[in-house]
């Protein structure tokens, strides 16, 4: 089963969040793990104390609804790391929507769809040292 994502359902404040991930040159990874599973909901399994992802506004677990924009629901697990490990070795960013697991089990035993428009931006602080290169 899995999330409609439309602009019915609003989840109280905090509960839907739009995060924004940048890597930084001085930690090794962006900071989280996810809950092996060979289907949907993606589920935030870890995140690291003062890690890009911590920075971000990602919170163990949270159910990832989309990836840049892409409907998890619509790929596969290996998909998804594979998208994680290439940006965290291509420098870039990832933006996931996500959605506190409670709540995220709420909307879907009420069949309620969730505005993704109410979902609340956290981006990670860009790294000063990237930024000095520029």
């Amino acid at each position: 089963m899995g999330a409609e994502l439309s602009d019915t359902y609003a989840p109280d404040n905090d509960k839907l969040r739009h995060c924004i991930i940048r890597g930084w040159s001085n930690y090794p990874t962006l900071g989280f793990t996810l809950k092996p599973t060979v289907e949907p909901p993606f589920i935030i399994q870890h995140v690291e104390s003062n890690s890009p992802a911590a920075a971000g506004g990602l919170r163990v677990r949270d159910v990832i609804l989309a990836v840049n924009g892409q409907d998890v629901f619509m790929i596969s697990f290996d998909k998804l790391k594979n998208i994680i490990k290439n940006v965290r070795s291509s420098n870039d960013h990832i933006e996931l929507l996500v959605m506190e697991e409670r709540s995220y089990n709420t909307s879907q035993q009420s069949n309620r769809s969730i505005n993704t428009k109410l979902a609340k931006t956290i981006e990670t602080p860009y790294d000063e040292l990237l930024s000095l290169k520029c």
